[in-house]
């Protein structure tokens, strides 16, 4: 079976956060069918092939859940339905990252029915990346805890996120996703004078003063290797019964990204501001930590010497190599996907990255392995 017959199907099958377990049953059924044996365990799906040197693995990793799509009528055919036009597969989660989970099982599937492995190998399809990131902390939770992690002397992963097979991304910021909530006082909005708080007016300043954070920050931290620590807010609601009415209560979501050595300082700051404008603090969901391999790891070298025209950067955003991170596992983000299709309307991948993608994936296991 070609990977775009399988991107094909697994885009057909929605996945959103918390609601992946049709597409890893497919994926286990579809991996079952070629004999490979997996593991499904707190909703991870795992493949695990032995090879000649047990002190050394190698592990792709890919997360099978995707955005919501938002307003269908926007998008130019059915989301859920791939669509080929020329060198283009349209489709939600068909770059990010449906394209590599696609090679992972490609891949799987061509190593699995080699006589001999030079070195154990892992392919983990976890769920709800794109909101707290616990389908990986999951996985190398259990991974610990059944002694992998202290048997293997030697790991390396890869994320098959989206980096158009050219992008090597060896770190990531961290990031909370903050609930922000102030009360305030109902009154007539034909007395303002009257009205001693409002809500609107003080989640505004709070936010105003938040949002310069972002200039101090740029100033402070321009010389690192990562973009600095930002802070937006995607989400503001307030509800009043009625358009005269001022409304007692004033919610709004704030995306913080931080970077290696300020990542609890970043959280700290905002709490302080929050607490200057009596505005109550929480988690949307619990925090991503940072995620970090030093560009001269092996896993880089080996992926720059099969790639020649490679970029070896960080990534601005947040995705699960933190978790590998704490792990002291090293690893790269590298994947046939388009970054910048992700959680578009009217996503696609280049499908001649997605037929190329899974031979790429063996050359890196085989030669990080025999290194």
């Amino acid at each position: 079976m070609k990977t775009l017959d399988i991107l094909k199907d697994l885009i057909r099958i929605p996945s959103f956060s918390g609601q992946e377990k049709e597409v890893q049953l497919f994926i286990q059924k579809l991996l079952k069918s070629q004999n490979v044996k997996t593991t499904l365990q707190e909703g991870h799906l795992s493949v695990h092939l032995k090879g000649k040197d047990q002190t050394k693995a190698f592990i792709y990793n890919g997360h099978v859940d995707v955005v919501h799509v938002g307003d269908k009528s926007k998008w130019l055919n059915d989301p859920f339905t791939p669509k080929l036009v020329g060198p283009k597969l349209y489709g939600r989660g068909s770059s990010d990252m449906k394209s590599g989970v696609a090679a992972m099982i490609s891949t799987a599937i061509s190593l699995s029915k080699k006589d001999v492995l030079p070195c154990d190998v892992w392919f983990t399809f976890v769920t709800c990346e794109e909101t707290d990131g616990s389908g990986t902390l999951s996985f190398g939770n259990w991974f610990k805890k059944e002694g992998h992690l202290k048997k293997y002397k030697n790991i390396a992963a890869v994320f098959a996120e989206p980096t158009n097979l050219k992008n090597i991304h060896y770190g990531h910021r961290g990031n909370f996703f903050i609930k922000a909530k102030i009360e305030g006082q109902a009154g007539h909005s034909a007395r303002p004078e009257k009205i001693k708080a409002q809500a609107i007016l003080e989640m505004n300043k709070f936010i105003t003063e938040v949002d310069k954070l972002n200039i101090v920050w740029a100033k402070k931290f321009k010389k690192s290797e990562f973009k600095s620590p930002t802070i937006v807010v995607t989400s503001i609601e307030a509800k009043s019964e009625s358009p005269n009415k001022t409304a007692e209560e004033c919610v709004a979501v704030l995306d913080l990204r931080t970077i290696p050595n300020f990542h609890d300082k970043a959280f700290q700051t905002v709490k302080d501001v929050a607490k200057k404008y009596n505005v109550e603090i929480s988690l949307v969901f619990p925090s991503f930590p940072y995620g970090y391999t030093n560009p001269q790891a092996k896993i880089v070298k080996v992926i720059e010497n099969l790639v020649p025209i490679t970029i070896t950067k960080v990534n601005d955003a947040s995705n699960d190599l933190g978790f590998f991170t704490q792990l002291g596992i090293e690893g790269v983000m590298f994947g046939p996907g388009n970054m910048d299709q992700a959680h578009t309307v009217n996503e696609f991948v280049d499908v001649t990255l997605v037929e190329k993608s899974s031979a790429l994936f063996e050359q890196i296991y085989f030669a990080w392995a025999e290194k």
